[in-house]
């Protein structure tokens, strides 16, 4: 079977890491995995794309009060 096609991405920004002894990496981390089966419109891959955002934001602000 054939690889499907797919798009892997990691932006990393900074941050208040805090002060020693309880200091953090001054990074905040976004990882996105994009994967479709090679038949899937660009329409099809991107409302899923979205999709996903939307859910992953409310998962955020519901956890952490945003």
């Amino acid at each position: 079977m054939a690889q499907r096609p797919g798009i892997q991405l990691t932006v990393d920004k900074e941050a208040d890491g805090g002060v020693s002894p309880n200091r953090f990496v001054p990074l905040i981390s976004a990882h996105v995995r994009l994967y479709w089966p090679a038949l899937a419109t660009q329409s099809e891959v991107e409302s899923a794309l979205e999709e996903a955002y939307v859910l992953v934001l409310h998962e955020f602000r519901d956890r952490y009060g945003a």
